[in-house]
């Protein structure tokens, strides 16, 4: 399935058709090596190794953020952070994790916080 991206109209896309008109050839994401792409996530485990490959593939334009810098579970940051970045594909690999003892002592606080992390970065 090809991949999509949303315009600021709201409709969607295939990559490498900018206006979402449909004139555009479609783009595989593996030979979009210098499109924009953001990864959410990128010290943790799963983020790590993608941001990894994207390098060794060749990725010329990888956007990172520390929690620090870009609190994906604040709705506000997210938006200004997408309306300034712009990237062509994202990666969703972030979420708050504290391990199993932890996670199971307080479930619906992870739970919350990962959806919330979920619904800003993919809204």
């Amino acid at each position: 399935m090809p991949s999509q991206q949303r315009s600021s109209s709201g409709s969607t896309a295939k990559a490498g058709d900018a206006d979402g008109d449909g004139d555009a050839a479609a783009v595989s994401f593996l030979g979009d090596k210098s499109a924009k792409v953001f990864i959410a996530g990128h010290r943790g485990m799963v983020g790590s190794a993608v941001h990894r490959k994207l390098d060794a593939l060749g990725f010329t334009d990888v956007v990172v953020r520390t929690r620090a810098e870009l609190d994906l579970a604040c709705q506000a940051a997210v938006e200004a952070f997408f309306a300034a970045e712009l990237p062509r594909y994202v990666i969703l690999a972030a979420a708050k994790v504290g391990g199993v003892h932890a996670s199971s002592a307080a479930p619906a606080e992870y739970l919350t916080e990962n959806l919330r992390i979920t619904v800003n970065v993919v809204d």
